[in-house]
């Protein structure tokens, strides 16, 4: 069987300050500036050097990957910023994936909950309780095309599972 990874990040705390910001522009908050270059910090200790990054084209997830790339060296052309990540649902992430080339073989998702969540919890063997903002969880798939990802319940293998608060 081939193996594919998915990394699913959840964009870094942001900002509720404005009550009149649209959600799709919020910002980051202090704290999410300082967790998306720590997070990345370890990424790069890990060596991720997936094929793709998709992001959220939402203020927080640009925001949270540049934050991540401070540290984390991502060619431009390997990121695809999609509109349509924006508060996807873990059924509509799973369609999406289905349909992604097969030469992808390591792909990342920054984007936002409940979907980045419900998509670990459906495919991890080991669910986490509470995806947290900036947390980074790693799956390991047993696949040999991306079509197949549906197929995964609860047996993809946790490579990594990690919180911005346990790196401080």
């Amino acid at each position: 069987m081939a193996v594919r990874y998915i990394t699913l990040i959840r964009h870094a705390k942001s900002s509720w300050d404005d009550p009149d910001a649209d959600d799709f522009e919020r910002v980051l908050k202090k704290r999410g500036k300082k967790d998306a270059p720590r997070m990345g910090k370890w990424l790069k200790q890990l060596k991720l050097d997936p094929d793709i990054i998709w992001c959220s084209t939402a203020t927080r997830a640009r925001d949270t990957l540049d934050g991540l790339r401070k540290h984390w060296s991502i060619d431009e052309d390997r990121i695809k910023y999609r509109r349509d990540l924006y508060l996807c649902s873990a059924k509509e992430l799973l369609k999406l994936l289905s349909k992604t080339h097969d030469s992808i073989k390591d792909l990342v998702v920054v984007g936002h909950n409940p979907g980045i969540a419900d998509l670990y919890n459906l495919l991890a063997e080991e669910p986490c309780n509470k995806f947290v903002t900036g947390a980074v969880g790693r799956l390991k798939l047993d696949i040999k095309k991306w079509k197949d990802i549906s197929k995964v319940n609860h047996n993809a293998k946790v490579a990594y599972y990690q919180i911005p608060k346990n790196l401080k």
